[in-house]
């Protein structure tokens, strides 16, 4: 969840694609070469945008958000690659 700093307020929810792949991500290496595949969703739960992993030798990402959301693009983008850290660990 992305939240507001001064008020705490959920701005955005980053979900899974893939809740079974996100899983096996943390059992076996191997899973870590799929691409993550996540959803993002605005305060009031409508689908504003994805962050989608691409196949290469390095972390790649391509984000995209809705013009029209009033979701943070910058917070977005923090979350993506804190994402990555995670799921990589």
């Amino acid at each position: 969840t992305v939240r507001d700093p001064d008020t705490g307020k959920a701005l955005a929810t980053i979900e899974s694609k893939s809740k079974p792949l996100s899983a096996l991500r943390h059992l076996v290496s191997v899973a870590n070469f799929i691409p993550n595949k996540y959803e993002i969703f605005d305060a009031d739960g409508d689908h504003v945008g994805d962050i989608e992993g691409k196949f290469s030798l390095r972390d790649a990402y391509t984000v995209s958000i809705d013009d029209v959301s009033d979701v943070p693009k910058e917070a977005v983008i923090a979350s993506a690659c804190i994402l990555d850290a995670l799921e990589n660990q």
